[in-house]
Formats: C-alpha cells, structure tokens, sequence
C-alpha cells in the first residue's frame, strides 16, 4: 500500500481538479491554513497538463482564443462564475 502521504497528495489533487476550493480542501485533510496543503500536496496529473497543452496548440493554430473551452469538465478548478471559470 502506498505511503499516507501519497494518498492525501492523490486526494488533494483530485479534489482541487474536481473544483473544490482549497480553503475547503485544506480544512478535509486537517490543515488550517491553505499553504501547507499547497505546497506539500498538491500536485498536478498529467490528464490536466494535456489538456491544457491540447488547448493552447488549438488556441495557437486558430481555434478558440478561451483555453478553458478545450479542457475536460473533469480538469476545470477554480470557482465558477456566470459559465467561466477562474483558476485560482
């Protein structure tokens, strides 16, 4: 079984893909602050780094100009605001 710590970071990153805010996050995993969380266990998958990629090659080659139009819904973060979503 995989170490404790590889298990929060997984959790941590996978709640923050799944727009859950960090502050909320931070409070699950027993942090009261954001920084310990940020620093220590967030981590970004490598779905979510393709698919920014995908977007700016689409965005660069004429396509859309918004890059969170070409990402999947699973790898949007941030909190939602009137259909954009800001990344925090």
């Amino acid at each position: 079984m995989p170490p404790l710590k590889v298990l929060r970071s997984s959790a941590v990153t996978f709640l923050h893909e799944q727009g859950v805010p960090l502050e909320t996050i931070a409070r699950i995993v027993g942090h009261s602050g954001t920084q310990v969380t940020k620093r220590h266990y967030l981590s970004i998958s490598a779905e979510s780094v393709r698919a920014e990629l995908a977007g700016i090659a689409e965005s660069l080659s004429g396509g859309s100009d918004r890059l969170s139009d070409h990402r999947p819904e699973s790898t949007r973060v941030g909190r939602q605001r009137g259909g954009d979503v800001d990344i925090e």
